[in-house]
């Protein structure tokens, strides 16, 4: 009888155990989304990596047939006259900027003066608990409590303090708790959890 309640209380530690080491692991996950307070779309351009449904004003100077918005499609490229496909998922404005006057000198053009700029970033997303789930146009400088806004507002069931965002960083996934003060990025996804009781 005492060596069951003994082999009992062992197997209730280990449990603890592996939910302690499991949750210890989320923790340093969710230190991986930052938290900025970045609030101008100017400061976003120059770091921002492009991704699908990201939409970029292409200019070329002296060239207007290749000027132009193009959308980011599905496979991270935008189709440009002349040079085609051009992979521009993960760049930022200045990279494609490159990319593209590469590509335009060889053979096309020979000092191209090109120039990207955002047009439209990708929309963020919100789940759970609101009042009207779905896709939202993004603006820069939105926090988690004004996306639950623009989404309707919490639901009765919501719980108000725990919310998680799922972020795509230079192709890697992370799932973060954050505060309702977190800035939302292009692309993100948030999730507004249900209370418990």
């Amino acid at each position: 009888m005492l060596a069951n309640r003994v082999g009992r209380v062992f197997g209730l530690l280990a449990i603890m155990l592996a939910l302690a080491l499991l949750l210890a692991g989320c923790q340093t996950t969710s230190s991986r989304i930052e938290h900025g307070s970045v609030t101008d779309g100017e400061a976003y351009q120059t770091s921002y990596r492009l991704g699908t449904d990201d939409r970029i004003r292409l200019i070329v100077f002296g060239q207007d047939d290749l000027s132009n918005i193009y959308t980011v499609d599905a496979q991270g490229t935008i189709s440009v006259p002349l040079i085609g496909l051009v992979p521009v998922s993960g760049m930022t404005t200045a990279e494609v900027e490159r990319s593209v006057a590469a590509r335009l000198r060889n053979g096309f053009i020979r000092n191209p003066d090109v120039t990207v700029e955002m047009q439209t970033y990708r929309p963020f997303f919100i789940l759970g608990e609101v009042r009207q789930p779905g896709q939202y146009a993004f603006r820069s400088g939105i926090t988690v409590k004004a996306a639950v806004a623009i989404a309707g507002g919490y639901s009765e069931r919501a719980a108000q303090r725990r919310m998680k965002i799922t972020r795509t960083v230079n192709g890697e996934t992370y799932r973060a708790t954050v505060p309702s003060d977190a800035i939302v990025m292009p692309g993100d996804t948030i999730e507004i959890l249900e209370r418990v009781f």
